[in-house]
């Protein structure tokens, strides 16, 4: 009897858990008529576990669901490099060094698997980009060093960064490996400015324009304008907006048929995606930068469904402040993993 529920079907698992229920309801109706006794109808929950136990099997059914679940998050282990940049980056707070802590150790949880911490948090000394590029230069080098040997070993890159200026180092590296890539820019901004362009001189508004070549970083350019996504990019300047209009760089808004126009823009290339966490609508979770009209959490999720239909070649998340306020009560990342979740699932991986 052991070995034959244990390599029963789950058809053939429900036929005999219905038959104990009848012979149960049948026991119970015939004890009854003869004795007018109702205890008789006891019959048919002592006969429902009887067959649940003994042929329903459900402690095969649980291995057979633990075992799959375990084969997935072993795969998964096995190919991913979860990293924390922490490091004071531009920074406005202090509150994203140590966000990038907590949802680096909650994606570590998560998947089971340990993270490489580079950078330490630091008190925040914002002076303009040339100070804080300077400042944050060594901690920008040995990122890039360590994306550059994660990729060379074939791994896929799973970064939490604080601040969008780190992208400054990874890009390069990235276009370096892949140059076929896309670069998915989730980010309620274009981060397309230059020094002569930006209204404010912010170094994040300049992330994604050095890679692009559009300023000197020091830490190297080769992304081709034309290999970049923008999503959710809603509070742009002037000269980004010209790059959108002229064509030079796509930008796919907020709203019904985003996940179509992603597919499109895609075009079966690969992608890297860059999350800035303030692409999502206002209050969904703490950043330094809250524009109306971002993404909702299941419109995120549907686009990362997209992205992974393709090859995703590494994932950055940055701008995840631990905190609404100094001080406040820590902020819970989870239903933001819940909506990355298929192109963490998917990353490395290429149909």
């Amino acid at each position: 009897m052991q070995d034959a529920h244990k390599s029963a079907t789950p058809g053939r698992r429900l036929f005999w858990l219905l038959a104990c229920s009848i012979l149960g309801l049948g026991i119970g109706l015939l004890g009854n008529l003869f004795t007018s006794d109702p205890r008789w109808f006891l019959a048919l929950p002592v006969a429902l576990a009887t067959g649940w136990l003994f042929f329903a099997n459900p402690e095969a059914c649980l291995a057979s669901r633990h075992n799959t679940t375990m084969h997935e998050d072993a795969s998964l282990k096995h190919h991913l490099a979860l990293t924390i940049y922490c490091a004071r980056t531009g920074d406005h707070n202090a509150r994203a060094m140590d966000g990038a802590l907590a949802l680096g150790r909650a994606l570590a949880r998560r998947l089971g698997i340990p993270a490489t911490t580079l950078g330490q948090p630091a008190p925040p000394r914002h002076h303009g980009w040339r100070e804080d590029l300077a400042d944050a230069m060594p901690a920008l080098l040995e990122l890039a060093a360590h994306l550059d040997g994660r990729l060379a070993s074939g791994l896929a890159p799973l970064l939490v960064l604080n601040r969008c200026a780190a992208a400054l180092a990874t890009l390069p590296v990235v276009v370096r490996h892949r140059p076929d890539a896309c670069i998915v820019w989730f980010d309620a901004h274009g981060d397309l400015n230059s020094p002569d362009t930006s209204p404010s001189g912010y170094l994040g508004g300049m992330a994604l324009a050095g890679p692009a070549g559009l300023w000197n970083t020091g830490l190297g350019n080769g992304l081709a304008l034309g290999n970049i996504i923008l999503v959710g990019a809603r509070d742009l300047d002037p000269a980004e907006r010209e790059l959108i209009d002229s064509g030079m760089v796509k930008q796919i808004a907020p709203g019904k048929g985003s996940t179509q126009a992603l597919h499109d823009a895609l075009a079966g290339r690969p992608a890297y995606i860059h999350l800035d966490c303030d692409v999502l609508a206002p209050g969904i979770v703490p950043t330094d930068y809250r524009v109306p009209g971002g993404l909702a959490l299941q419109e995120l999720h549907g686009l990362c469904e997209v992205l992974a239909k393709g090859e995703i070649i590494g994932l950055e998340i940055a701008e995840f402040e631990n905190a609404w306020t100094d001080g406040g009560p820590p902020a819970v990342p989870d239903a933001l993993l819940d909506a990355l979740w298929p192109a963490i699932s998917g990353l490395g991986r290429a149909d």
